[in-house]
């Protein structure tokens, strides 16, 4: 699902600071590198390595997913392992995803080749796109064109628009950061999400 958070992810270097992104410099998953956090004791740093879930039909489709369920599709079962063996080098202490199948098949094979246990958190699944979920742009400007105004001016979402809130997203990624920080301070983590 495209999602302002995602806007201009990508491999290669984001230029500005040469944050670094995707290591494989091939896949799709829009992986961005270097995002280090305090721990909750404000002394260690902790690693934390963002990767969005590997390709779905949908995706191709340019459809808006949201909390709807979609699988990866054989191009991004494909691109997850390759994700996963390039991740292994940087040797994660840990993998959390996003409950929804897309993240966490992509964060299975991720943690299988970290050789850790992938930690599933409901925190970390995707932003409830309400009225938008299952339609492209284009669907979505002929039907809401109020709510697809709001998406790309970045404003706030009518009420009809039945999104998630920012400050509700913000509220439950920030918890999950600040509890993977705290669990693993000094260390290396992936999240896998949207």
């Amino acid at each position: 699902a495209a999602s302002s958070s995602q806007r201009g992810a990508g491999t290669g270097s984001d230029g500005a600071s040469g944050v670094p992104h995707c290591p494989c410099g091939t896949c799709t998953a829009g992986l961005t590198v270097g995002a280090a956090m305090e721990s909750a004791a404000g002394t260690v740093p902790t690693t934390v390595l963002f990767c969005r879930h590997a390709e779905t039909d949908w995706n191709l489709m340019k459809r808006f997913q949201g909390h709807t369920d979609i699988p990866l599709n054989d191009a991004g079962g494909e691109q997850a392992q390759q994700l996963a063996d390039e991740l292994r080098k940087l040797r994660p202490a840990a993998v959390w995803s996003s409950p929804l199948q897309r993240a966490r098949h992509t964060g299975a094979a991720i943690a299988a080749a970290a050789g850790v246990t992938l930690c599933v958190d409901d925190r970390l699944i995707e932003r409830d796109l309400g009225v938008m979920q299952g339609f492209t742009s284009a669907e979505i400007r002929s039907r809401n064109p109020e709510v697809w105004a709001a998406w790309r001016s970045q404003r706030l979402f009518p009420a009809s628009a039945r999104v998630e809130p920012d400050e509700e997203v913000i509220e439950r990624l920030e918890s999950a950061l600040f509890d993977l920080a705290a669990a693993y301070p000094g260390k290396c983590v992936v999240i896998v999400g949207h």
